[in-house]
């Protein structure tokens, strides 16, 4: 008898040492989606990897489903991690149209991969842009952020977007205009500065071009991994972005493109 109770102990701490086990496991998870910049204050983000599709869904849940023209690409390579991109290619009217906008005059982080092949149209290609607020390329090889359709842009340092080559920035806005730019997830360019004051705007937020799109300031290369939070994230979720995505983008350019409409997928 006490051979079977020792038994049945033993088993029952074991039992309850596993759920123990399980329970925290859990509790530890939760907490570290809880602080993912990710999810935390996240209004858009498109990994573009449908690859087939004439839309680009948005993974928030926020619905900001982006239509393709007709003219957007998409291109991939067998080694490629995340599946597809966007491709622009500077000389026509290409862009993504999601709908609405939601960028807005309060405080903004835009976060993503992009690969440059040129200025893009005119040496002014967008990234994204809902008009009064937008990510250009500017002379030198530098990325430009209004928040006042280029009434007064910050700037990141020279040659900090090398022409191909993938580089990820994040650039932070607070509700005032004060600026923030960081590639490959280090602080680049004069710090605090001001892109004007955050002004109201009445278009849709488009990648890839300026809203409703010209062949004037359309971007020329590879668009991935576009992310819209509506806070300031902090400089630990910054190096958390590009840490997360740098082993995971295609660090490569895509070795071919179909050179066809939307909704063509060739494998590399």
């Amino acid at each position: 008898m006490r051979y079977s109770l020792s038994r049945k102990t033993r088993k029952l701490g074991i039992l309850l040492f596993v759920i123990g086990v399980v329970f925290l496991s859990f509790a530890f998870t939760t907490e570290v989606h809880a602080a993912d910049p990710s999810t935390s204050g996240l209004q858009a983000y498109w990994t573009f990897d449908e690859g087939t599709a004439s839309t680009t869904s948005d993974s928030s849940g926020n619905g900001h489903t982006g239509s393709m023209n007709s003219n957007v690409q998409w291109a991939t390579t067998s080694s490629m991690k995340i599946g597809s991109t966007a491709v622009f290619t500077g000389t026509i009217n290409q862009y993504i149209n999601t709908g609405s906008d939601f960028m807005g005059t309060d405080a903004l982080t835009l976060s993503g991969w992009v690969y440059a092949k040129s200025g893009g149209g005119s040496s002014q290609g967008r990234v994204i842009s809902n008009w009064q607020a937008a990510i250009t390329i500017a002379s030198s090889n530098r990325l430009s952020f209004t928040s006042n359709a280029a009434t007064t842009s910050a700037l990141t340092a020279t040659n900090a977007l090398p022409l191909n080559t993938w580089t990820h920035f994040v650039l932070t806005r607070d509700a005032s205009g004060v600026s923030n730019w960081y590639i490959n997830g280090v602080a680049n360019g004069t710090a605090n500065q001001t892109s004007g004051t955050p002004a109201i705007t009445s278009t849709n937020v488009y990648i890839g071009n300026r809203p409703n799109g010209s062949a004037t300031t359309a971007w020329d290369g590879y668009i991935d991994d576009l992310r819209v939070y509506n806070r300031v994230v902090s400089a630990s979720e910054i190096t958390d972005l590009y840490n997360a995505a740098s082993s995971s983008p295609d660090l490569i350019a895509p070795a071919r493109l179909n050179g066809l409409p939307t909704g063509q997928f060739v494998e590399g």
